[in-house]
Parts: C-alpha cells; structure tokens; sequence
C-alpha cells in the first residue's frame, strides 16, 4: 500500500491558489493543476472551492468537508471518502470508481454522469441528489438512502442495494439488471421503463409507485409488497410473486408469461388485456379481478378463488380451473377449448357464447349456469352432455334434468315416428306413381297392338 503524502495549511492553501489560475488559463499554467494524489487530507476544510478535475486518486479524505464546492470532473478513484461532506457539491461527471463512501454525505450534491463503479457506498446519504446518467456498477450501497433524488438513466447493474431507500425518487429509465435489492424501498417513486431483468427484489417495497413499461422480467419478487401500484405494459414474464402482497394494483397490457402468482391475495386486481400465458395462480384468491381480452392460454388456476371475476372475450384455451370456486364468474365469449373444470363448484356462471362442449366438467357441482344469453333449463342438450360426462347439479337442478332427458327422449320418439310416417307416406305415393307409370305403358301396349291388327286386316283386304 502506497504511503500517503503530508501536507500543511499552507501548501493546501498554494494547491488551491494555483489550481485556480490553471482553470483559468491551463495551457498557461499546466503545471499547476491541484494533484491531491495518495495526499493525507483526513478532515481538510475544502469547502467551496472550485477544484473541478482536481487529482484526489488514492487520497484520504475521511471526514472531510467538501460542502458547497465545485468537483466537476475530478478524480478520486481508489479515495478514502468516509464520513465526508459533499453535500449541495457539484461531483458531474467526477470519478469516484473504487472509492470507500461509508457514512458520506452527498445530499443535494450535483452526480450527473458521475462514476461510483465498484465504489463502497455503506449507509452514504444520497437524498435530493442529482444522479441522473451516473454509474454504480457493482457498487456496495448496502442502506444507502436516495430519498427524492433525481435518478434518471442511471446504471446500478450487478451491484448490492439492499435496504437501499429510493423513496419518492425518479428513476426513470433506471438500470438494475442482476442487482441485489432485498429490503430496497421504491415508496411512491417512479420507475418508468426502468430495467430489473434478473434482480433479486425479496422483501422490497413499491407501495403508491409506477412501474409502466418496467422490465421485471426473471425477477425474484418474493414477499415484495405492491399496494396501488402501476405495473401498465410492464415485462414481468418468468417473475416470481410468491408470498408477495398486491393490492389495488394494475397490470393492464402487461406481459406476465410463466410467472408464478401462487397463494396470493389479488382482489379486484386489473388484469385486463394481459398476456399471461402458462401463468401459476394456483391457490390464489382472485375474486371480482378482471382478465378482460386475456391471454390465459395453459394458464394454472387450480383451486383458486374466482368469484365474480370476469374472463370477458379471454383466451382460456387448455387452462386447468380444477378444485376452483366459480360463483358468479363471467366467461362470456371467452375461448375455452380443452379446458379442465374438473371438481369445480360453479354457481350462477356465464358461460355465454362459449363452446361448452369441448369443456372437461367432470365431477364439477354446477348450479344456476349461464348458456348463450338464457338460463341453463333453456339448453336441455347442453346440460345433458355436461350431466353424462360426469358433471354433478343440484338435487333440485338434477331432478329438472331427468325431466328434460325423458322430454328430450319423447321428442326424439316422436320426431322418429314422424319421419318413419312421412317416410311411408313417401313411399306409398312413389309406389302409386310407379302403378300408374306401369298402366299407361300397358295401355300404350295394348294400343299398338291394336292399330297392328287393324293395319294387317286392311293389308289382305286390298
């Protein structure tokens, strides 16, 4: 480890002086560009100077007050930074790569494409700071605090943030891909086209903040909380909600493919227009959610709760909606071919426009069902064929059933002898047709015969 340079007042105070005159005019004065280089600064006074592209590489700066100075472009890689003050301090576009800034002060500090890559940044204060365009990646900010801070573009890819607080911040455009965020806290910050392919994000939470057109996709979101949040044309495809708590939120036109949504509490949720393919609800409660224009193909919403929720013009093709509670769900026009509602309890269901037939109902308790705009008793044929294939009604629902089956039979018995009758009448007026066809050729004999004879007896009379 290199030894670090002393320095009195009086040599800082000439530093300073003379880097002064090399912004000024620095082909005039190149030599005298400030180079704090492994300089021994622990506690200096710096406070608002100008000492932008000032040298600080490998210095140690610990608890030293920097507050109200310009550093735009200065270099501090590889610094010891603990406890300083850089609050309301100009740091654009500066280099702070490697550095230690546990415990610094930096709020309201000016970061604009600052570099923190592979920088230490334990419990750093970093409130109302502009951090727009900077870099953190694999940076350590374990606890740091970015409440209402400016964030926009940044990249915090492959660093550690846990606990980190993002309250009521700007991230817009924000990269998080493969970063640690356990515990991290987005509360009412605005995370629009922000990317957090693959984080871990257990145990974070976004309550009140918008994630519209978000990449969460691969993310681990287990026991994240998520109440009113704006999940709009977000990418969520393969996430993992499992144990997480969502509440008044929306996922209108996102993209939710493979994800697991498992054991979850999702109300009145807004999943309309939503592509949720081969999605998990299992043993979720999903009671009065909404899937209008849904894709829900192979979806997995076995033993959910589905009570007043509405599949209104969905794709349910192939889904598995077995063990499931069905009271007053609406399926109208949706599409449900070789779909499974095996020993499923459906009361008062719309199934509307629906091609029931090819629906497998097996050992479902069916009660009050929906069929093509009227009540279930009005479609004898449709009910019959769910009642044979295993489908389990009401006593009372039963017992009208039955009725409908010997009424269906007598009509067909009837129809049957209607056509049989028909069928005689049929044949008897061919066969009378074929009796006189078969007279007028007899008389058409005769009458040929006849003329023959007469033309032979004029023959040998002459």
């Amino acid at each position: 480890m290199q030894q670090l340079k002393k320095i009195t007042n009086d040599q800082l105070k000439l530093t300073i002086d003379n880097h002064k005159l090399w912004l000024e005019n620095k082909e005039e004065h190149k030599d005298k560009r400030a180079d704090f280089n492994h300089t021994d600064l622990i506690k200096a006074q710096l406070s608002g100077f100008d000492l932008s592209q000032a040298i600080f590489t490998g210095a140690n700066l610990m608890g030293a007050n920097l507050k109200n100075s310009i550093l735009s472009g200065a270099n501090f890689k590889e610094a010891n930074l603990v406890h300083t003050n850089f609050s309301y301090t100009n740091l654009s576009q500066a280099i702070l790569s490697d550095t230690i800034l546990t415990q610094a002060n930096l709020k309201n500090a000016c970061l604009d494409n600052a570099d923190f890559s592979g920088a230490y940044l334990h419990k750093t204060i970093l409130n109302e700071a502009n951090v727009r365009g900077a870099s953190f990646k694999r940076a350590n900010l374990i606890d740091a605090s970015f409440q209402n801070a400016k964030l926009k573009t940044s990249d915090f890819s492959n660093a550690s943030l846990g606990a980190t607080n993002f309250t009521k911040s700007d991230l817009t455009d924000t990269n998080f891909n493969n970063t640690y965020l356990c515990d991290a806290i987005f509360t009412k910050s605005t995370l629009t086209n922000a990317n957090f392919n693959n984080a871990n994000l257990c145990y974070a939470q976004f309550d009140f903040s918008k994630l519209h057109s978000a990449n969460l996709s691969f993310t681990n979101l287990n026991q994240a909380s998520f109440i009113e949040v704006d999940f709009t044309e977000a990418q969520l495809d393969d996430a993992n909600f499992k144990g997480a708590k969502i509440k008044n939120s929306t996922f209108f036109k996102a993209s939710l493919k493979r994800a697991n949504l498992e054991e979850l509490s999702l109300i009145n949720i807004n999943f309309q227009e939503t592509n949720l393919t081969e999605a998990n609800f299992e043993n979720s409660n999903l009671s009065k959610s909404s899937f209008y224009k849904s894709n829900l193909n192979k979806v997995n919403l076995n033993k959910t709760n589905l009570n007043e929720t509405t599949f209104l013009d969905s794709n349910l093709s192939q889904s598995h909606i077995n063990h499931a509670q069905l009271n007053k769900t609406n399926f109208s026009n949706a599409q449900l071919q070789e779909s499974n509602l095996n020993n499923s309890n459906i009361i008062d269901t719309n199934f509307s426009n629906v091609q029931i037939e090819t629906i497998n109902f097996k050992d479902s308790s069916i009660d009050l069902l929906t069929y093509n705009k009227s009540k279930w008793d009005s479609t004898p044929g449709i009910l019959l064929s769910l009642f044979e294939k295993g489908a389990l009604f009401c006593n009372e629902c039963e017992k009208i059933i039955l009725k409908l089956k010997e009424e269906l039979l007598f009509k067909e018995k009837e129809a049957q002898a209607k056509a049989e009758k028909e069928k005689s009448i049929l044949e008897e007026k061919q066969k009378k047709l074929l009796q006189q066809e078969q007279e007028k050729l007899s008389i058409e004999a005769e009458k040929k015969t006849f003329l023959g004879k007469i033309k032979y007896f004029l023959k040998d009379s002459f």
